[in-house]
This record gives structure tokens, sequence and C-alpha cells, in this order.
């Protein structure tokens, strides 16, 4: 009797330990503490001279340390560049790999460098950092920036922009050309700077949406399938995601950085009409009314001529009349990237109530 309660002991103490063994190896288990990349090539306050001749080379490898993360985890990098090495707010992607290096382009390299404003046969300092990521599971980590000093040379050929950008997709209306025509407004003296006010529709099937520079497939462009930097997307091939509720966004497509933004609408009035030309004043700040389909104001307003903009806070808009638009007739219009826009006065001074339908392109001004 003693010798069979003794083996049932053991027995039940052994699949114990098995099933708690079980439970412990239960999938890959992240490390919390993972350390960031650590750029190990090149140093800080290398030169390098970029020439023509060598457009097709490599002017150096960008190489650093893998995070720790725990297990074998499939990580993304992405290579940034900051022309102002003053705290990425104008980064430039330079690339994304899946191992620890990355070839840096005589050619890409210069035309990034130029094209972000930095003077040809000139030195200037620029940082470069790698972000590393896992997708949605973890905040992506980010390595300490270097700063190298570069020389970009003059190749007299400006960077090529579409003059047009669309948008197509079930979750902005659907995925038929012909039935979907969402053009997108270009930012005035900026030609790689597309915006616009959408209403995107979540829950619906075959979610998602795409760009293309033409009504057409063939050179259409999503994200990149990495999370989001502070609501900014990387370009790529796969559907933008839908967002966490319907209603109005701004999407801003940035085709010099290859970035995607997608955030809450700003909406602003500007000029002697609210006796201010500060940009995004608070006081001049519309409504996003997702329920009634509007993004609307009231408010006293003085008589003068009406100004209106829509504003995009991370660091890519400069001057607000470069997204002004105009109500004209009771329908949107937008400068884009043509003339002045005729005046509308508003008269006599009171209270005024501004409503914006971004979906019928409605808009009406009334006095209260």
């Amino acid at each position: 009797m003693t010798m069979k309660f003794l083996k049932s002991i053991t027995l039940l103490l052994v699949g114990t330990l098995v099933f708690t063994a079980c439970e412990d190896t239960k999938g890959p288990v992240l490390n919390p503490d993972a350390e960031a990349p650590t750029i190990t090539s090149p140093s800080s306050g290398e030169s390098f001279i970029l020439e023509e001749g060598n457009a097709e080379e490599s002017l150096f490898t960008l190489e650093w340390t893998a995070p720790d993360f725990g297990y074998p985890a499939a990580v993304s990098y992405r290579v940034e560049m900051d022309p102002d090495a003053a705290g990425f707010d104008n980064r430039v992607n330079m690339g994304s790999v899946n191992t620890t290096s990355f070839a840096m382009m005589v050619e890409e390299l210069n035309n990034r460098l130029l094209s972000a404003g930095l003077p040809a046969e000139a030195e200037s300092t620029v940082s470069f950092r790698v972000r590393a990521s896992l997708g949605e599971r973890t905040d992506p980590l980010y390595s300490d920036p270097i700063q190298v000093n570069v020389t970009p040379y003059d190749d007299d050929i400006e960077p090529e922009f579409p003059e047009q950008l669309f948008m197509i997709g079930a979750s902005v209306g659907d995925w038929d050309w012909g039935n979907t025509n969402l053009e997108m407004v270009p930012v005035a003296t900026k030609p790689y700077l597309f915006w616009k006010i959408v209403w995107i529709e979540v829950g619906v099937d075959d979610a998602g949406y795409k760009f293309a520079p033409e009504r057409d497939w063939g050179n259409d462009f999503g994200w990149d399938d990495e999370a989001p930097d502070n609501e900014i997307y990387g370009i790529g091939g796969e559907n933008m995601p839908e967002p966490a509720e319907s209603g109005y966004y701004m999407v801003v497509v940035n085709l010099e950085t290859e970035e995607i933004a997608v955030t809450a609408p700003l909406v602003y009035l500007i000029g002697d009409t609210v006796e201010s030309w500060d940009t995004a004043n608070e006081q001049a700040l519309f409504t996003v009314d997702n329920d009634n389909e509007v993004i609307t104001i009231t408010r006293e307003l003085e008589a003068a001529e009406l100004r209106m903009y829509a504003w995009f806070d991370k660091g890519w808009f400069t001057d607000w009349w470069q997204s002004e638009f105009m109500i004209f007739d009771g329908e949107v219009e937008f400068r884009g990237d043509g003339d002045d826009q005729d005046r509308v006065d508003i008269s006599p001074a009171g209270e005024y109530t501004i409503d914006l339908n971004f979906r019928t392109y409605e808009g009406s001004i009334e006095i209260q």
C-alpha cells in the first residue's frame, strides 16, 4: 500500500513538472530590456566627398549591432537621415533592410542631400540613426545618432514628382477607379507634398486604401507595414490600415521623404476677420464634427477678407497660404499650386458659422 502511494505521488509530481515546463516555454518571450542598436561604422566626425563619377558605387556601409529581443526575431531596420543634424524633425528615410548593414549609394545619397536643400560643392553636417522594429508587437528602438560631414556634387538634375496624386480603396470609397475620384491637393511651392482631408470609414469589407499618380494601377503605393512613428508611415506596397474609428482625417503624402501622415484635421481662420495673422491660432481653430460630417466654427468675425487653410503640424508645412482654400457659391475650392484665389468678404461684422463638408465639398458662411 505504501509503495503504491509513493508511486502515485511521484507520477503526480513528474506530471506537474512537465505541465509547468510546457507552460513556461509556450511561445517566444520578449525581452523588455532589449537595447537599441549601436552604430559601429562609420564613426561620428568622418567626412565624405561625393563624386559624380562614382554615382553607382557605395560611399560607405552603415553597420550596427542587433538588439537582443530574447529570441531570434525578424527585425526590420530603417536607416534615417537628418539633413539638419538637429533632432530628426525633418528626417529622410534612406531605406529598410533585415540585416545589420546598409550600403549608402553615392547617387541616392546625393539626391537626398540636394532635395533636402543642402548646398552642392560645400560641406554640410548630417546625422544618421537606425530604427529597429518588430512591427506592432513592441515600440521601435532608435540608435544614438552619428554625425558625418558630406559634400554633395551638383548634378543639375531636379527631382521629378507627379503633378497629381489620387486616393483609392474601400475605406475611402471603393477599389474601382471608375467609381472613385479622390484627387489630393498639391501644397503650393512644394511639389513633393500632397494633402487631403478625407472621410475614412472603419469596418468595411476589403478595408484599406492606396495612392497613385494617375487613376490607374501600376505606380500605386501604400505603407511599408512597419509601426508608424508619430502618426507617420513609411511608403511601401501594403494597403494603408484603417484607423480606430470612422471620421475625417488629414492625410499628407511626402514624396521627398517617402512618408505618409494620417492625423486629425486642423483647419484655421487667419487674417483681419479674426484680428490675427498668427499660424495655428487656437482661437481660430475649427471643430471636427464627425457626427454631422462637417468641420465647423462659430465665432465673432470682423468685416474683412475671409482667409482659411488646412494645417499639418508635424514639420512639413511652412506657410499657411500653401494649403489655403475658399468657399465660392457654396463649394469648397482649393488653391493648390495655383495663383492667389479671389477674395470673399465678411460683411457686416458679427457672429458667423462656417461649415465645411469635405465629403461633398459643400461649404457655407452664415451670420447668426
